[in-house]
Parts: structure tokens; sequence; C-alpha cells
């Protein structure tokens, strides 16, 4: 088996054999928060400002079930606008609303709120 892999290095790029090396591997857990934030980054300058304001305060309250009412309150405005916002995220799968409960509630992925959330605490650095 040694000598076998000799040789398939002697024949490999080295580019290959690097990404292949164990100090290199992504575990499967960065890979998917690297998706989240691409998606995350190619969406971000098409939302509305609305939309971010809404997006950041999904970010840091509790990611299922939060009351619609809630994106109203962060936006001192009408649900109606509310609305908006928060189809705008929809749009971009950046959350999910649910309609079968009582009152409409949005939820936001652990791993959506968590790119959402640094790229928030980036904004209040800059």
């Amino acid at each position: 088996v040694q000598g076998a892999a000799v040789r398939l290095r002697e024949h490999l790029p080295a580019a290959v054999v690097a990404a292949r090396a164990p100090e290199y591997r992504v575990s499967e857990a960065m890979r998917l928060r690297s998706a989240v934030e691409t998606t995350w980054n190619m969406h971000f300058f098409e939302l509305s400002d609305d939309a971010k304001a809404a997006a950041y305060a999904l970010a840091v309250v509790e990611p299922d079930g939060v009351p619609q009412d809630v994106v109203v309150g962060v936006l001192g405005s009408s649900a109606d606008r509310a609305a908006v916002a928060i189809a705008d995220l929809l749009a971009c799968s950046l959350v999910q609303r649910d309609f079968e409960t009582v009152v409409a509630v949005i939820s936001m992925h652990r791993l959506v709120q968590d790119v959402a959330f640094d790229k928030l605490a980036a904004s209040a650095v800059d």
C-alpha cells in the first residue's frame, strides 16, 4: 500500500496531494457555513434596508418561532412594511415562515443566524 501511495504522489499534481492532506481538510460544518455565507453575500446587497434590519434582528433572538410582530416592532412600522421585508428574506431563502400557527412565525436556520450575527458584529466594528 505504501508503494502505491508513493507512486500516486509522483503522478498527481502537488496541489491535489496538498488538498488531500489532513491539515487541509475542512470539516463538513465549515463547508456548510461557507455555503451559507456565500449565499448571504450574494443576496445581501439585493436586500432592502428593512430586510437587512429584520435579518439582523432575527440573528440575535431564538432562531425558531419568532412572531412576525417582532419584525414589525424592530422596523417601527406597519405590518405591511414588515411583510415586504420578510418576503425579501423568504425570496432569498434566508428565513422560513410558518402559517400553521395561530400567529405567523419566522424561523432562521442556525447557520444563517450565525453568519448574520457575524456580519452584524463586523458592521458594528466598522
